[in-house]
Order: structure tokens, then sequence, then C-alpha cells
């Protein structure tokens, strides 16, 4: 056999066994199907002593079905961290900080829990959960995210907690990473027109922390600004969700799928919209 034939013969041998074993082609017995679900934890403000009663929390959540090898599986959680850690500032006064997030992961239908874990942290880093659940669920099955955050801050100064708890409802079906189920929580606003439109929009305004190493890669460092549509048009008019005038300024929680379109403008698929409402205990 002609060498060079043997080196294709030996490229392809080797590309194939790449794409099984990270699970991107597809093979039965060799690969599975499993949801993703990345929990982003962020805060929209770094404390002091003097203002940290006024601390919060935004939690977004991104859920899709993906391939992954069973040659060799990936462990069933990650945690992404960013550099910025929301009580840097009270460094100054030997504080300890003690985070713990207990996130439960049932089917909302039948209740059988898919995740339950409670993770410890000894700072107020913004960072990403990422859960893979290889057990199989079945189609137009909605998955319930039961997420509680207690925030335990102790110096010679002061003692400070506070508990913060949502549950949150997503979906899994025909969600791939480059059009995932999301719940995510932003600023309801007018924007300029998005490229190749005229028209002025609603939309949502992230800031980039509040993506921990997203699987849609945004690709900047400045705020994310989320297009809404409706049915799949573009709106402008904030009624048609059920909302008012009087609510642009508003934080809110969206749910919806989300994509991109080849001009780089992002949008969601508008599902449910609502004002931000928080337990805090």
């Amino acid at each position: 056999m002609n060498k060079y034939i043997i080196a294709i013969v030996l490229i392809a041998i080797a590309i194939g066994g790449y794409l099984i074993y990270t699970g991107q082609l597809p093979i039965p017995g060799l690969t599975t199907e499993a949801t993703y679900v990345g929990i982003s934890f962020s805060s929209d403000m770094q404390v002091s002593s003097s203002d940290i009663s006024n601390f919060n929390m935004t939690t977004n959540v991104e859920t899709y079905r993906k391939v992954i090898s069973l040659i060799s599986p990936p462990a069933n959680y990650s945690i992404k961290e960013s550099n910025r850690d929301s009580f840097d500032k009270l460094s100054q006064y030997n504080i300890s900080v003690h985070v713990f997030k207990s996130i439960t992961i049932a089917n909302n239908r039948i209740g059988e829990v898919y995740f339950n874990k409670l993770f410890e942290f000894k700072s107020g880093t913004d960072r990403k959960i990422e859960i893979l659940i290889i057990k199989s669920i079945p189609d137009n099955d909605t998955l319930r995210i039961d997420i509680s955050v207690q925030i335990n801050v102790n110096s010679f100064a002061f003692t400070w907690y506070r508990t913060i708890s949502t549950t949150i409802f997503t979906k899994v079906t025909a969600c791939t990473s480059d059009n995932p189920y999301v719940t995510i929580t932003g600023t309801l606003m007018y924007d300029g027109s998005p490229v190749g439109t005229n028209l002025v929009p609603l939309a949502i305004q992230l800031q980039s922390y509040q993506w921990v190493s997203p699987t849609m890669s945004f690709g900047q460092q400045y705020a994310i600004t989320i297009y809404l549509k409706y049915h799949g048009t573009i709106i402008s008019d904030p009624t048609i969700l059920g909302l008012t005038e009087s609510d642009i300024g508003s934080t809110v929680m969206v749910s919806g799928y989300l994509s991109k379109d080849s001009y780089g403008n992002i949008y969601i698929e508008v599902e449910n919209i609502a004002k931000v409402e928080v337990t805090i205990q």
C-alpha cells in the first residue's frame, strides 16, 4: 500500500478515535447523551463593611444536551471561577468567608432526583458550577433546580450571614450548546438597533462576569446585550410580555432558548419573564 495512503488512514483513525474519546462522534456503546446544567453565581457589587447588608447574588442557569464518551466519561460536575471576588474589599478586616451552595436537580414531573450536593467555598468569587446528568431524561420533561446559598462572614469586628434561595425550572428538549435553554437575570432596557436591523427592540443587559466561562463564547469584556424575541419576532412593546413601560430599568428574570445570528447578535426566545423575586432570610 502506498505510504501516503497509509498515512491518510492512520490520520483518519487517529481523528476518529479522538472524536469518540471526546464524545464528538456519537457511536452506540461508545458514547451516550448527557444533560449539561451550568449554574453561574455572581454579585453586582464588591462589598465593604459599610454596605455588606445590601449584598445580593444573581443566579443564571443554562441547559442543553450533549454527547459524551463512555470510554472516558467526564466527572459529574466541575467548577470554574473568575478572578473577581465580591468580598475582596473586606480583606483589611482579617475576615473569614464561607459560602455554602446547596443544589438539587430533579425531574419536576416524577420527582426523581438527578443531582444533590452541598458545596463549600472560602471566597465570594464569581463561579460557575457545571453539572452533567448522564441518566436519560425524557423529552418534554422539565428540570426543577432548587438552590440555596448561605454566606457567612466572620471577623473580630463583626459577624454577618445571609441565605438566598431560589427555584428555577428549565428544559432540555431540543437544546444544544449553540441553542441552550437559559434562565438569566438582567436589566430590562431599550437598546440600539441590532446589527443588520433598523429596530430599537427590548433587551436585557448582563454584566460579562455573570457568565463564568459561558458555553456560548460571547468574547467580550463588557456588558452583554441580549435582545428579546416573542414567537420568533423581535419586540419593542413590553406589554406583549405582560410588562409595562414603568418596568424599563427593572431587574427581570427571563427564560427561553438562547441563540446567536450571523451578525453576532444574541437573542432569547422568551417563554417566561418576571421581575426578580429573591427569598432572603
